[in-house]
Protein backbone atom coordinates (compact mmCIF):
# COMPACT_ATOMS: atom_id res chain seq x y z
CA UNK A 1 0.00 0.00 0.00
CA UNK A 2 2.81 2.65 1.20
CA UNK A 3 4.53 2.08 -2.56
CA UNK A 4 1.75 2.14 -4.70
CA UNK A 5 0.56 5.70 -2.46
CA UNK A 6 4.16 6.64 -3.62
CA UNK A 7 4.02 5.56 -7.09
CA UNK A 8 0.15 7.26 -8.06
CA UNK A 9 1.97 10.18 -6.22
CA UNK A 10 4.92 10.40 -8.28
CA UNK A 11 7.72 9.58 -5.43
CA UNK A 12 10.29 7.67 -7.18
CA UNK A 13 12.37 6.91 -3.98
CA UNK A 14 12.54 3.95 -2.64
CA UNK A 15 9.87 3.09 0.46
CA UNK A 16 11.22 3.71 3.69
CA UNK A 17 8.74 2.23 6.41
CA UNK A 18 9.57 4.90 8.87
CA UNK A 19 8.61 7.56 6.63
CA UNK A 20 4.85 6.49 7.24
CA UNK A 21 5.10 6.96 11.36
CA UNK A 22 4.10 10.22 10.70
CA UNK A 23 0.36 11.28 10.91
CA UNK A 24 -0.44 15.27 9.78
CA UNK A 25 -3.76 16.32 11.39
CA UNK A 26 -6.02 18.66 9.52
CA UNK A 27 -5.86 17.35 5.74
CA UNK A 28 -9.83 16.71 6.48
CA UNK A 29 -11.03 18.98 8.64
CA UNK A 30 -10.99 17.29 12.31
CA UNK A 31 -10.31 13.66 10.49
CA UNK A 32 -6.93 12.21 10.78
CA UNK A 33 -5.65 11.10 7.70
CA UNK A 34 -2.19 9.47 7.73
CA UNK A 35 0.10 10.90 4.66
CA UNK A 36 3.36 9.71 4.06
CA UNK A 37 6.42 12.29 5.21
CA UNK A 38 7.78 12.04 1.71
CA UNK A 39 4.40 13.33 0.55
CA UNK A 40 4.20 16.31 3.03
CA UNK A 41 7.48 17.32 1.92
CA UNK A 42 6.93 17.44 -1.86
CA UNK A 43 3.52 19.53 -1.51
CA UNK A 44 5.45 21.88 1.16
CA UNK A 45 8.17 22.19 -2.23
CA UNK A 46 5.69 22.81 -4.06
CA UNK A 47 4.09 25.61 -2.33
CA UNK A 48 7.23 26.83 -1.79
CA UNK A 49 7.89 26.82 -5.50
CA UNK A 50 4.47 28.63 -5.79
CA UNK A 51 5.27 31.73 -3.45
CA UNK A 52 8.35 32.23 -5.63
CA UNK A 53 8.68 35.60 -7.22
CA UNK A 54 9.93 36.60 -10.14
CA UNK A 55 9.66 33.47 -12.93
CA UNK A 56 6.92 34.41 -14.65
CA UNK A 57 9.06 35.42 -18.13
CA UNK A 58 11.56 31.90 -17.61
CA UNK A 59 9.15 29.68 -17.33
CA UNK A 60 6.17 30.65 -19.60
CA UNK A 61 7.13 33.93 -21.07
CA UNK A 62 5.44 37.38 -22.05
CA UNK A 63 2.24 35.63 -23.66
CA UNK A 64 1.65 34.10 -20.65
CA UNK A 65 0.91 30.47 -21.64
CA UNK A 66 1.26 27.67 -19.81
CA UNK A 67 4.83 25.52 -19.93
CA UNK A 68 3.64 22.09 -19.92
CA UNK A 69 4.65 19.76 -16.93
CA UNK A 70 5.71 16.23 -17.59
CA UNK A 71 5.23 13.62 -15.26
CA UNK A 72 8.71 13.58 -14.08
CA UNK A 73 9.32 17.38 -13.77
CA UNK A 74 10.83 18.95 -10.94
CA UNK A 75 8.83 20.54 -8.48
CA UNK A 76 11.15 23.67 -9.16
CA UNK A 77 9.60 23.94 -12.47
CA UNK A 78 6.08 24.52 -11.07
CA UNK A 79 5.74 28.48 -12.15
CA UNK A 80 5.72 31.37 -9.66
CA UNK A 81 2.85 33.03 -8.11
CA UNK A 82 3.57 36.00 -9.41
CA UNK A 83 3.49 34.70 -13.22
CA UNK A 84 0.17 33.52 -12.31
CA UNK A 85 -1.49 36.74 -10.62
CA UNK A 86 0.17 38.58 -14.61
CA UNK A 87 -1.29 35.74 -16.41
CA UNK A 88 -5.20 35.97 -15.43
CA UNK A 89 -7.53 33.83 -14.08
CA UNK A 90 -7.59 30.90 -17.00
CA UNK A 91 -4.27 30.67 -16.20
CA UNK A 92 -4.31 30.15 -12.67
CA UNK A 93 -6.82 27.72 -13.01
CA UNK A 94 -4.74 25.77 -15.37
CA UNK A 95 -1.87 25.75 -13.08
CA UNK A 96 -4.14 24.03 -9.93
CA UNK A 97 -4.94 21.58 -12.80
CA UNK A 98 -1.06 21.21 -13.08
CA UNK A 99 -0.37 20.67 -9.28
CA UNK A 100 -3.20 18.05 -9.64
CA UNK A 101 -1.81 16.01 -11.86
CA UNK A 102 1.59 16.29 -10.82
CA UNK A 103 0.26 14.98 -7.24
CA UNK A 104 -2.44 12.10 -8.00
CA UNK A 105 -0.05 10.95 -11.11
CA UNK A 106 -1.92 8.35 -12.86
CA UNK A 107 -4.86 8.34 -10.37
CA UNK A 108 -8.23 9.10 -12.06
CA UNK A 109 -10.02 10.93 -9.67
CA UNK A 110 -11.86 14.65 -9.53
CA UNK A 111 -12.26 17.09 -7.05
CA UNK A 112 -14.88 17.01 -4.75
CA UNK A 113 -17.74 19.57 -6.12
CA UNK A 114 -16.82 21.67 -3.18
CA UNK A 115 -13.28 21.92 -3.64
CA UNK A 116 -14.11 22.89 -7.29
CA UNK A 117 -16.22 25.65 -6.51
CA UNK A 118 -14.03 27.17 -3.75
CA UNK A 119 -10.88 26.67 -5.80
CA UNK A 120 -12.74 28.60 -8.60
CA UNK A 121 -13.94 31.73 -6.74
CA UNK A 122 -10.82 32.04 -5.07
CA UNK A 123 -9.20 31.90 -8.42
CA UNK A 124 -11.51 34.42 -9.53
CA UNK A 125 -10.67 36.98 -7.26
CA UNK A 126 -7.13 37.15 -8.10
CA UNK A 127 -5.98 38.07 -5.38
CA UNK A 128 -2.80 36.74 -4.09
CA UNK A 129 -3.89 35.35 -0.94
CA UNK A 130 -7.07 33.84 -2.58
CA UNK A 131 -4.89 32.23 -5.12
CA UNK A 132 -2.95 30.65 -2.27
CA UNK A 133 -5.99 29.93 -0.61
CA UNK A 134 -7.34 28.13 -3.70
CA UNK A 135 -4.01 26.32 -4.11
CA UNK A 136 -3.69 25.22 -0.44
CA UNK A 137 -7.01 23.66 -1.10
CA UNK A 138 -6.52 21.90 -4.43
CA UNK A 139 -3.68 20.51 -2.95
CA UNK A 140 -5.48 19.02 0.07
CA UNK A 141 -8.07 17.97 -1.85
CA UNK A 142 -5.85 15.93 -4.42
CA UNK A 143 -4.24 14.37 -1.77
CA UNK A 144 -6.90 13.36 0.21
CA UNK A 145 -8.96 11.90 -2.94
CA UNK A 146 -5.84 9.87 -4.16
CA UNK A 147 -4.89 8.16 -0.29
CA UNK A 148 -8.79 7.43 -0.38
CA UNK A 149 -9.19 6.30 -3.35
CA UNK A 150 -6.21 4.37 -3.36
CA UNK A 151 -7.40 2.92 0.51
CA UNK A 152 -10.51 1.45 -0.79
CA UNK A 153 -8.93 -0.27 -3.79
CA UNK A 154 -6.52 -1.70 -1.19
CA UNK A 155 -9.90 -2.98 0.71
CA UNK A 156 -11.75 -4.36 -2.00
Amino acid sequence: MASKILGMLGVKSPVDASAFDETINGVIGEKMVEIPVNIKKKVDEIKGDLETKGEYEAKVGKKGKLTKLSKDSSNGEIIGLAGMMEAGPTFREAIVEQIWEQLSGEVETQFDEAGVSFGKKMLMKGTEKAVVKAINKALETAITKAIEKLSSEEEV
